[in-house]
């Protein structure tokens, strides 16, 4: 292998790495905060279809919400009161542990 060929293998592994360690998880991140924003807006959804008493809905708009942002403390909080106020106390008291763990700041987690 000719020396030319191997600077120009060793920057194209160089630039492979630096994609894969610097580029990558911000793209990662962006995606991310673009699905917390989405389950912001189905949390805000879920709370209007449980002002019109149509629970189905509520409860689909918080479990999507909780499965596009895991860390969504707040879509755990609302979710986890849907449960209680359908007296299902045992899925109740795991979503709001978890909106603790995940905010141990949140009164709203605690309230129920």
């Amino acid at each position: 292998m000719t020396a030319r060929r191997k600077v120009i293998l060793a920057l194209s592994v160089a630039v492979i790495v630096l994609f894969i360690v610097g580029i990558l998880p911000l793209l990662l991140l962006l995606n991310r905060h673009s699905s917390c924003k989405e389950a912001d807006s189905l949390v805000d959804e879920g709370i209007k279809y449980c002002e019109e008493y149509n629970i189905e809905k509520a409860m689909t708009c918080f479990t999507r919400a909780i499965e596009l942002c895991p860390s969504s403390a707040r879509a755990y909080v609302y979710r986890g009161m849907l449960y209680a106020g359908m007296n299902e106390f045992f899925l109740a008291i795991s979503d709001l542990d978890k909106a603790v763990s995940l905010e141990p700041g949140n009164p709203d987690a605690y309230a129920t």
